[in-house]
């Protein structure tokens, strides 16, 4: 516990001495701050080593072509308030979206399944974390000290770095993103289901550790190219 705590602080000071993550450039434009949110968004191209695409004049000449100002010298735009940004948050939840997801056969057919494997993930995620600590507490956590557990824990969380990792140079195989997902998908369950085999505490720190590190490799690889 006091390890993961202080891991925990060293990250953090990590996160807010070393690391600068920028505000949300959205943000900074609903509060009338838009030389801050042009920063915001070439600081990204900067660590990305790309061009920086965006001046606080587009964003100027913006406000003009709405009419929400006459010239860049006027100061008239104001940041929105909490109900404007929440209705303007609210927008794209429109029946007109929905229905656009079932515009065709072929949309309406990959709509229906996102949402089955969506649905599916949801259900199976709850029911097997439930089950887990029972299966667990029958098995091993009875025989198991406090440092013992911490220790399996760490070393799970340490073996789960490798599948992002391993998941972002997979991508660029000839496989590509739609096969590794599929691969990554299989194995995860193949060793869930060959969870419930184990017999020792070695084995089931095993099982934990492969099933994290594929389970976050599969996670990577959700996310959509930029």
């Amino acid at each position: 516990m006091f390890t993961l705590g202080a891991l925990a602080l060293a990250f953090a000071f990590i996160r807010m001495f070393i690391f600068k993550m920028p505000e949300s450039p959205r943000y900074l434009l609903s509060k009338n701050r838009d030389a801050e949110a042009v920063e915001a968004v070439n600081y990204v191209a900067r660590r990305n080593g790309k061009p920086e695409p965006l001046t606080l004049a587009m964003l100027q000449q913006i406000d003009i072509d709405l009419g929400i100002v006459v010239s860049p010298e006027e100061t008239g735009r104001q940041g929105l308030t909490r109900t404007q940004i929440l209705k303007e948050n609210l927008a794209d939840f429109k029946s007109t979206n929905f229905k656009n997801l079932f515009a065709t056969r072929k949309l309406a057919q990959h709509t229906t399944i996102i949402w089955l494997i969506w649905l599916t993930i949801g259900i199976a995620y709850p029911l097997y974390f439930n089950f887990l600590p029972t299966y667990l507490a029958q098995k091993f956590t009875d025989n198991s000290s406090f440092d013992e557990t911490y220790r399996n824990y760490c070393i799970a969380s340490t073996v789960g770095v490798v599948g992002p990792i391993a998941a972002a140079f997979a991508v660029q195989t000839k496989l590509g993103r739609r096969y590794m997902m599929g691969i990554s998908a299989i194995i995860t369950g193949v060793f869930l289901f060959s969870y419930t085999a184990a017999r020792t505490p070695a084995a089931n720190l095993a099982f934990t550790c492969i099933s994290g590190l594929w389970g976050n490799f599969g996670k990577l690889l959700v996310y959509p190219d930029p």
